[in-house]
């Protein structure tokens, strides 16, 4: 039977590794980052009872990343019914949105003097 130190071990050793594999889909940090740390809770929950906690969470974290696209989804769905627009439409918006907000957050530039339209 394992104990928490081995998971400790386990953790340390595997979170790197989650974190890269889960920002090759996702193309962001802390979405990385939050996607891994659900994935080591999942793996934490089972640990007693797994027998290959490698090959657990190399299951996991991508369920837990197609979730997570699920979830999104939905809420563009949302937010689409309640202001009456289609789905591709807030998406559109959402991508241009999160366009110039890069943007100033790349160039420094304060929110106030921001050019482009959303």
């Amino acid at each position: 039977m394992r104990d928490d130190s081995e998971f400790s071990e386990f953790a340390e050793a595997a979170v790197t590794r989650l974190r890269q594999t889960v920002f090759l889909l996702s193309r962001d940090w802390h979405l990385a980052q939050d996607l891994t740390q659900i994935t080591l809770s999942k793996v934490y929950l089972k640990w007693r009872r797994i027998d290959d906690p490698h090959a657990y969470a190399k299951k996991t974290l991508p369920r837990a990343f197609l979730d997570h696209k699920r979830r999104c989804s939905s809420d563009e769905f949302a937010v689409a019914d309640l202001l009456g627009l289609s789905e591709s439409n807030v998406k559109i918006q959402s991508m241009r949105s999160l366009a110039i907000l890069r943007n100033l957050l790349d160039e420094g530039t304060p929110a106030g003097s921001a050019t482009g339209q959303l």
